[in-house]
């Protein structure tokens, strides 16, 4: 790679694409708890590793539709300050 030239794209693994939607949301953990192992430990935390799955229940505004989805927490990232991205995964319709 030369100076000035991007790096190549990395080709999009997403199973579907996205759309922008800014609106409110909700989740609630769908009666469940996590059992796993831990993989380090210090003062201020811990890392939580799990085979389990945190299920959760989703709801959010699409325009003048209410969603409301079944899904489960595939990934959750610091994003700046105490802002956190957390996401999450519908599960297939039935």
């Amino acid at each position: 790679m030369t100076q000035g030239e991007e790096p190549p794209a990395r080709e999009d693994a997403r199973e579907s694409p996205r759309t922008r939607l800014d609106t409110s949301v909700r989740i609630e953990l769908s009666g469940t708890h996590v059992e796993g192992t831990t993989r380090n430990v210090s003062r201020t935390g811990l890392l939580l590793v799990s085979d389990e799955e945190l299920t959760v229940d989703v709801e959010y505004v699409d325009g003048d539709h209410h969603v409301a989805r079944r899904g489960r927490i595939v990934r959750v990232q610091r994003l700046s300050g105490d802002s956190l991205g957390i996401a999450i995964a519908f599960d297939t319709d039935a």
